[in-house]
């Protein structure tokens, strides 16, 4: 799926991911994820893991597998190949959601892209 910003994409099991331009940015939750508009590749994309994922995740230095973040938030494997995540035009994995941010594309900017994940029937029934 390609996310509209602003817009909204309803997932097939009923969960929303909401895409809004904000002035100031602030701290996200475990179910949000922020970042400057100017310094982020658009369109961004919703889709499921791929065999060999990685992201550079927020706080660490390096790359880390999708596959060992699923083992270490416990996720159960029938999940894992449903679970979104959120990528920018260039493929890389900006979002793993409601589980971990890649790092924060900062830098000083008029606007900010918040995205906002809204459950429904349950994360494990998404399928893309």
């Amino acid at each position: 799926y390609i996310l509209p910003i602003p817009g909204q994409v309803v997932l097939p099991n009923g969960s929303v991911i909401i895409a809004k331009l904000v002035d100031q940015p602030k701290r996200p939750d475990r179910h949000q994820w922020i970042g400057s508009l100017n310094s982020i590749p658009l369109p961004l994309h919703i889709r499921t893991r791929k065999d060999g994922d990685r992201m550079r995740v927020e706080g660490l230095s390096g790359r880390k597998k999708i596959k060992d973040i699923f083992i270490d938030a416990k996720v159960p494997r029938r999940q894992r190949d449903t679970w979104p995540l959120v990528t920018d035009d260039q493929g890389d994995i900006v979002w793993l959601v409601g589980l971990r941010r890649g790092e924060l594309f900062n830098g000083k900017s008029a606007s900010y892209i918040l995205l906002e994940y809204k459950d429904g029937k349950g994360v494990e029934n998404f399928h893309a």
